[in-house]
């Protein structure tokens, strides 16, 4: 499945900044999680097909900058890089999942710094919180 995306020739749209930045693990007022619960619970009962579940949808995912950049943003990264035309995986997957699903991320994902995340937080933590 990797090496499918590894090889994929798309050209990424970059400059976008982050529609939010956020403090890692911050369960604040000023949360940004986004529920999908509705979604699921049309699949579930059989009326929505999962071809179409996130169509038209506005995402909200957090990436994260950090010092894992070849996973990651740079540690340095305000906004979605251009150098060289290639973003990262992890923005060339978003928008092959965009393009392929019908939803949209690039105006309202948030920015995070990995590098901060508490030394007890476990990696579920961190999934759990940014979704």
């Amino acid at each position: 499945l990797m090496a499918m995306f590894w090889n994929l020739s798309i050209p990424c749209v970059a400059q976008e900044t982050p529609l939010f930045t956020t403090s890692i693990m911050d369960y604040g007022p000023g949360t940004h999680r986004q529920s999908v619960c509705h979604l699921q619970a049309q699949l579930h009962n059989g009326t929505l097909d999962l071809r179409n579940a996130l169509q038209g949808l506005q995402l909200r995912p957090v990436l994260f900058k950090g010092s894992l950049s070849s996973v990651f943003l740079p540690a340095n990264a305000e906004a979605i890089p251009t150098h060289d035309n290639d973003p990262g995986i992890v923005v060339e997957i978003l928008d092959q999942l965009a393009d392929r699903a019908g939803f949209t991320w690039r105006t309202s994902y948030g920015l995070a710094d990995f590098d901060r995340v508490p030394a007890n937080a476990t990696f579920d933590n961190v999934l759990e919180w940014s979704s």
